[in-house]
């Protein structure tokens, strides 16, 4: 099965159980690994982008 993709930082059954660092380290690392699958494609870009978004939320909560 693959994996979904929801909005970045929406609320589901792990982000209600106070985990919404480690879902969104888990989403970053997904996206980070899409991105080394389609290398030279245009998917790359998506891919590293939203990586990008995610690792931007990620420090600004660590303050």
């Amino acid at each position: 099965m693959k994996t979904q993709f929801c909005k970045i930082g929406a609320t589901n059954s792990h982000t209600q159980k106070g985990n919404t660092n480690i879902s969104m380290l888990n989403q970053y690392q997904i996206f980070l690994r899409r991105a080394l699958e389609y290398r030279g494609k245009p998917l790359q870009k998506f891919f590293e982008l939203k990586a990008r978004k995610i690792k931007r939320i990620l420090e600004s909560r660590r303050g």
